[in-house]
Parts: C-alpha cells; structure tokens; sequence
C-alpha cells in the first residue's frame, strides 16, 4: 500500500504508466484507488486507452467511486472516456443501488437507542459470528482487522457500510488468496505463513491448511472479502443498532 500511495503521488512517464496499467487488474480496490492520480496526470490516448483496459478487467475495480475515476480520466479526449462509459455506468448504477440500499438501513435505524452492552453480546453470539474473524477486548479471532479501537477509527455510518459492504475496502494485509493445487483442489484464505517449501493459508472457517510450493498451479489474489455480504440480514434492525454502539464505543 505504501508503494501504492508513493506511486501515485509522482509524476510518471508514459512508458512507467504503460507498465503500471498491466499490474492494475490483479491489484486491490485500495491499491487502484491510491494509483489512479498517477493517470490523471496525463492525456495521451495511449495510455487512456491503457487505463481503461485495465479497469474493465480488474475486478476490484467495480469497488472504486465513480468520482475518484472521473478525476483520473479528466484530461483524456472524448474517444477514451467512450471507451470507459460502460464500465462508468456499471459503477453508477452500482453506488445508486447500494446508496439506496444503505439509505433505507439508516432510516431504519434511526428511531432505535443503541446498547453497547447488548451489542458485546451479538458481536460474541455464534449466530452472528463477528468474534470468529475479528479480535476485540482480547478475545476473538485474527483472520480480519482487529476492531479493539475501531470507534476511533471509524465512524457509526462508515461501520454500518463496512458490515453490509464488506469487500468495497480491504487492507492489504487481509488480503486473500485463491491456491489451486495440481490435483484440482482450491483453497481461499489469508496466507498467515511462507516459507519457500510451502504456503499456509486460514481459511473463512478459521481451519489452517498448508499446500507445498511445489503442488501449487496457481495462486491468485482475491479481491472479495472473507467476510460474507448480507451479514446485516441476520440480525434484527435492534440488534444491528447495538452492535453498531458496541463497536463505536471501541476507542
């Protein structure tokens, strides 16, 4: 990420621009969104028309603002934002839904009182499950961030996004990884050891499976989240509420 953030900041030829396009599609949303200003910096159709490609075949690209795009694609002519517009349509209607979806959740809510209490108690409950993957007064899992600060951190709206949109942003060091074995087995989980003999990745179900390099035909980034979308469906609105309060009382 701190590459991600160093690269984005400069002033880049066209030639390092070319090169950074062909990296784009196996990158994080959050990698994307700290390289697009590189682009903005430039006008040439060539290298336009490189960044589209590369956007249209990047999946974590469907996560990204269509404002933040918009500004990378600004000085290009008019044949590169042609190119771009089904894939800046796809993101419209993508931030209208969910805008909409979130806005509805939020009015929801609105009326009921929050218990921090009764929220330790869904967060830790096995229904819901958040304590599998996410540590919090040192208890819980480590597969995902550890949210013992997170109110600090994160706003009430911007956890509520983060719970019903769980891939829109993941930290490079949650990152997971899809490993196909040479027998055709497939693994998806956080790589938590390597060494040059083997990977050793947890997987959603917090089991650790250890895969030899030399089993491995492919191992490929994921760029949707352990964390299931729909999580907020299996509470009440209630209990949403006090989940909410619980972990902005986290500070």
């Amino acid at each position: 990420m701190a590459a991600a953030r160093t690269l984005g900041a400069s002033t880049l030829s066209r030639g390092q621009l070319l090169h950074l396009a062909q990296r784009l599609p196996s990158a994080s949303a959050i990698d994307i969104r700290l390289l697009l200003p590189a682009f903005a910096t430039r006008e040439d159709v060539e290298t336009g028309k490189a960044l589209v490609r590369a956007l249209h075949g990047a999946p974590a690209a469907e996560a990204l603002n269509l404002d933040e795009v918009n500004k990378a694609l600004k000085n290009y002519a008019p044949q590169v934002r042609a190119l771009a517009q089904p894939y800046l349509d796809r993101l419209a209607a993508r931030q209208q839904k969910q805008a909409a979806y979130l806005s509805a959740l939020k009015l929801d809510l609105a009326p009921l009182r929050g218990d921090p209490d009764a929220g330790l108690n869904v967060f830790f409950s096995t229904r819901v499950g958040c304590y599998g993957c996410h540590r919090i007064i040192g208890k819980g899992g480590n597969v995902g961030p550890d949210l013992s600060r997170i109110g600090r951190l994160r706003s009430q709206a911007e956890l509520l996004e983060s719970i019903v949109f769980p891939s829109l942003t993941i930290a490079p060091e949650y990152r997971t990884y899809q490993v196909a074995t040479r027998n055709g087995r497939v693994v998806t989980g956080l790589i938590v050891r390597e060494t040059a003999e083997s990977l050793t990745l947890r997987t959603a179900q917090l089991a650790e499976t250890r895969i030899a390099r030399k089993d491995v035909d492919e191992l490929l980034p994921c760029n949707v989240s352990l964390m299931p979308e729909g999580l907020e469906k299996t509470m009440t609105r209630q209990e949403l509420r006090d989940l909410l309060e619980f972990l902005g009382k986290q500070k």
